[in-house]
């Protein structure tokens, strides 16, 4: 059993969706444990999960549009790929601020890293 949910964390972060499995702690206790979250920002998307230890990050940022003769827009996009230890924070902040100049498209201030750190927070747990 699985919960769908989205969110708009910050004015900089817009999680598209994300999902969270149910499972029995060891106390019994029934809670929610994100596994995914689908990410946009201003110039890309990107999906995070978990895989062991790492955080893998697979998006795409927006190089350019073109728009055709019949009035269609065709995006350039290009791949790319970041992974971060879930179980060290320090690396984790480091792996933020690449991944928010990659969905923002400028270099943040602390502020813009810290909401694309939560996210990562969020799956580390």
């Amino acid at each position: 059993m699985g919960l769908d949910f989205s969110a708009k964390l910050s004015p900089h972060v817009v999680i598209v969706s994300g999902y969270a499995s149910e499972r029995i702690s060891q106390k019994g206790h029934r809670t929610m444990k994100v596994t995914r979250i689908d990410v946009e920002g201003a110039n890309g998307m990107a999906t995070i999960t978990r895989d062991g230890a790492d955080l893998k990050i697979n998006g795409s940022v927006l190089l350019h549009a073109i728009e055709t003769r019949d009035g269609r827009t065709c995006l350039k996009t290009e791949p790319f790929q970041l992974v971060a230890d879930a179980t060290d924070p320090e690396h984790q902040w480091q792996v933020a601020r690449v991944f928010q100049q990659k969905l923002d498209g400028f270099a943040g201030a602390g502020g813009d890293v810290r909401d694309y750190a939560r996210l990562f927070e969020m799956l580390a747990e």
